[in-house]
């Protein structure tokens, strides 16, 4: 996947568009601005979860529109993509935010990290709250593997939609890598 370069205030008056999926895993709200996939949030309903693309992007246009892009991203979510080197990603977040998630890119599917080895990786050791941090900041679900990340004891902790999804998806994964 490619990241493009932007903070939070390039986003501001930008349209987004976005839809709605059922994926593997639960209905999935993708959304996208015309540089490429800027939030995946699983749903459980879609007006909280539009509210929560809103609240991430107060001042963007929001059009509830499919994009192509949407496909892509829901194809890798449901594992029927592998080639995620088509998706472009739109993130906005700091640049130690940014540093940490291209980190998270960087972990083979089926395989995990923790938040310590994450630090070490990006040369910040003593960081690994500052990680944990950037870590539940992605608001780009699976497409930016948070998910991947456990306790340097091996236990599954601190999944924004659920331990009991996180370890879902980690079987999924370790099963098909």
């Amino acid at each position: 996947m490619t990241t493009s370069e932007k903070n939070e205030n390039n986003l501001a008056k930008e349209t987004l568009s976005y839809s709605f999926h059922n994926s593997r895993w639960g209905q999935v709200l993708i959304a996208s601005s015309p540089k490429g996939i800027c939030f995946v949030s699983f749903a459980e309903d879609t007006e909280s979860a539009r509210e929560k693309l809103q609240s991430h992007f107060p001042k963007a246009f929001l059009n509830e529109k499919n994009d192509p892009a949407h496909q892509n991203a829901l194809d890798i979510i449901d594992g029927k993509l592998s080639d995620a080197s088509k998706i472009k990603l739109d993130i906005v977040g700091s640049e130690f935010q940014k540093t940490v998630w291209d980190a998270l890119l960087q972990i083979p599917y089926g395989n995990t990290s923790t938040y310590s080895e994450i630090a070490n990786r990006i040369g910040r050791p003593k960081a690994v709250r500052a990680v944990g941090n950037a870590i539940g900041r992605n608001n780009i679900a699976v497409l930016i593997p948070c998910h991947r990340i456990v306790r340097s004891t091996g236990k599954l902790s601190g999944y924004r939609w659920g331990v009991d999804l996180k370890k879902k998806i980690l079987e999924q994964e370790c099963k098909e890598g």
